[in-house]
């Protein structure tokens, strides 16, 4: 891969990790239910794990990525719109939403050497786990959407059961 895109990559990557916490984290805010509320911060706690394991590999292979600009003012605003909207537009909205970004950690994957393989498919993996999780919701499996995400987070069997209603 060019030294040039590689770069766009990570910076994307950066990007992408910083807004989806700043994302989830304000949809939190204004989710109508506390079951909704929960699976938001859910989806928060993977980005910002997502986000501090990137800065690790950053470090580790003396690499660099750019920060977003203006992240709050733009997570914020994308996280409120999702937190107001009816649940179902909000799910397919962040499916949607999960593509873009799914190309380039694939790309990223794709052409990875060494140990960076490891890395990046558990990169790809975390973004596989919002839209499997947003497709669930919208199949109605509330019950079961947070458990690809549960699993990344490292919970006994794939993640806690939320009360349904949501």
């Amino acid at each position: 891969m060019p030294d040039a895109r590689r770069q766009r990559d990570l910076d994307r990557t950066l990007a992408s990790e910083v807004l989806g916490e700043i994302v989830f984290d304000a949809a939190a805010r204004w989710a109508r239910t506390p079951e909704r509320r929960e699976k938001w911060l859910r989806l928060r706690e993977l980005e910002a794990r997502t986000r501090r394991r990137l800065l690790e590999f950053l470090e580790t292979h003396r690499e660099h990525a750019q920060p977003p600009r203006l992240p709050r003012l733009t997570g914020r605003a994308v996280g409120t719109a999702l937190g107001l909207l009816p649940w179902s537009l909000a799910m397919r909205t962040l499916e949607r939403g999960t593509r873009a970004y799914l190309e380039t950690f694939e790309r990223l994957a794709r052409n990875a050497t060494g140990s960076e393989g490891e890395f990046f498919c558990y990169v790809v993996a975390h973004e596989q786990a919002i839209a499997e999780f947003a497709r669930r919701e919208l199949a109605g499996q509330a019950q079961r959407s947070l458990e690809p995400v549960a699993r990344l987070l490292g919970e006994p069997s794939g993640g806690t059961a939320l009360p349904s209603g949501s």
